[in-house]
């Protein structure tokens, strides 16, 4: 694993549903890069659950699904595993027309949320 030294605070990020290894190794090891991602991740994602609750309210599945679908992707990308498997799991249950992993997703993305900004405090 690369270090993660200029994470702050140290955390066991893995055991919190984040791989920062991964997340790192993607990034060719640039720890300021991840921060950035990170930072970028709660100002563009911290509503996504309010956004895709809207969209399914309002009987746009399709539009839910693939907004689902991109908060996977970031998430995978920032190392926020518990998170991108949450959204997986909303998207595959959304396409057959069950809502039923949207409470699950919220309660993943908050917590995402609150890691990540233990993870770059004051840069959120």
């Amino acid at each position: 694993m690369k270090s993660t030294r200029f994470l702050s605070p140290p955390l066991d990020i893995q055991s919190t549903g984040f791989d920062v290894g991964a997340a790192l190794a993607r990034l060719g090891g640039n720890a300021s890069l991840l921060h950035e991602l990170v930072s970028r991740f709660v100002r563009e994602h911290a509503s996504s659950a309010d956004d895709v609750d809207a969209l399914v309210a309002a009987h746009k599945p399709a539009q839910a699904v693939a907004a689902l679908h991109r908060l996977k992707g970031a998430a995978r990308i920032v190392g926020a595993v518990a998170l991108a498997d949450a959204a997986q799991r909303a998207e595959d249950l959304l396409m057959v027309g069950d809502a039923a992993g949207l409470p699950s997703f919220r309660t993943a993305l908050d917590a995402a949320c609150v890691q990540c900004k233990a993870i770059v405090p004051g840069r959120t």
